[in-house]
């Protein structure tokens, strides 16, 4: 079902190229710009809007294409399927093999999610922030969340899952400037809901001392102590809170 949603919604991710900083892509009625649909040139804004929002409906339709039941049955290699599926926008790459090795995620692919790019940036304000916090609350409440991590190569995999989301979460961006107080807030939640998935899958228990989970959390810490200090508002900065008890409870 993912791989049939990839072929069909992919392809609408793929005009402008990966790296075009210029087409910073909104969804309607979202205003990235504010008042800038007041003399955009005759069907500009029009068009803007109806690629910003066919953009949102093709991340949305493959971010929640997932299988219920696999999800439950093992809830990180589902949500690495998904990661997959929006970094490669091609459904060979999810189709079944013997080992799985073209399903995982590649050092490559957690360093540069296709999400992050610069074009995208006013749709993770508007839209990415919700919908991932909502994808990573589903997979936490599978009762499979803890089933990855079975194997060594299950331990990895939690982490490269949970680095190519937060990745996608600008947490090296600064407070100032990025995006409405709600939009920062649904900043916040989002990382949050990506570490409750990592302490139901044991990924980031408080006291882990050793190897890739350990150094993730001092990256985490760092990250959100830097963005709590960073915001002024105090709603905010209550979520980011939250995020620092998490990673430290």
């Amino acid at each position: 079902m993912l791989g049939e949603i990839c072929g069909i919604a992919g392809p609408y991710l793929e005009e402008g190229g990966e790296d075009d900083d210029d087409m910073d892509i909104d969804t309607p009625g979202h205003g990235g710009g504010g008042g800038g649909g007041g003399g955009g040139g005759r069907g500009g804004g029009a068009a803007a809007d109806l690629r910003g929002e066919t953009t949102r409906a093709a991340v949305e339709a493959i971010a929640r294409g997932y299988n219920r039941q696999k999800m439950r049955a093992d809830a990180l290699a589902e949500l690495e399927r998904v990661a997959v599926a929006l970094q490669y926008r091609d459904p060979r790459k999810l189709l079944p093999g013997d080992d799985d090795e073209h399903v995982l995620l590649t050092g490559d692919d957690v360093a540069k999610p296709f999400l992050a790019a610069p074009r995208f940036e006013a749709l993770r304000r508007t839209f990415w922030y919700g919908c991932a916090a909502e994808v990573m609350q589903d997979a936490a409440a599978a009762k499979g969340a803890e089933s990855s991590l079975s194997s060594s190569r299950g331990k990895v995999r939690i982490v490269a899952v949970l680095r190519w989301f937060l990745a996608t979460l600008d947490l090296d961006v600064a407070a100032a400037g990025h995006g409405t107080e709600e939009q920062r807030m649904a900043r916040a939640d989002a990382v949050a809901a990506v570490l409750r998935l990592g302490k139901a899958c044991g990924g980031l228990q408080a006291g882990e001392q050793e190897g890739e989970k350990a150094e993730l959390v001092r990256e985490l810490r760092s990250g959100v102590e830097e963005a709590r200090k960073g915001d002024r508002s105090l709603e905010v900065q209550k979520r980011w809170k939250v995020c620092l008890e998490l990673l430290e409870g």
